[in-house]
């Protein structure tokens, strides 16, 4: 059996399905990782990355969080009083989208 930790908002989440996102967080200072996940009745897997400061979700099949974006979303976390944010990283949003739906 894998042992299992928090990641995330997530508790008990198996080691081996936690990789290394290729980045660190340049506030905590500590490495980005990443966990992806099948959501029932979805095509596309969520991804998610997190560090100490929080949580970024985006869709497998759209632009995933990279290092140059990560400080920026991190600030949007912290500003909002926020754990996770999710986006859809380039398709348009409704014009009636306030950050909230």
């Amino acid at each position: 059996m894998s042992d299992l930790r928090a990641f995330g908002p997530f508790v008990g989440i198996p080691d081996e399905l936690i990789k290394s996102a290729g980045f660190g967080c340049g506030l905590c200072h500590k490495p980005v990782e990443r966990f992806a996940a099948t959501v029932p009745g979805g095509v596309p897997r969520m991804i998610f990355h997190a560090c100490r400061c929080g949580t970024v979700v985006t869709w497998e099949d759209e632009t995933q969080a990279r290092c140059k974006d990560w400080r920026p979303l991190v600030r949007l976390l912290q500003k909002s009083g926020a754990k996770v944010v999710m986006f859809n990283g380039n398709k348009p949003l409704s014009e009636g989208f306030s950050g909230l739906n």
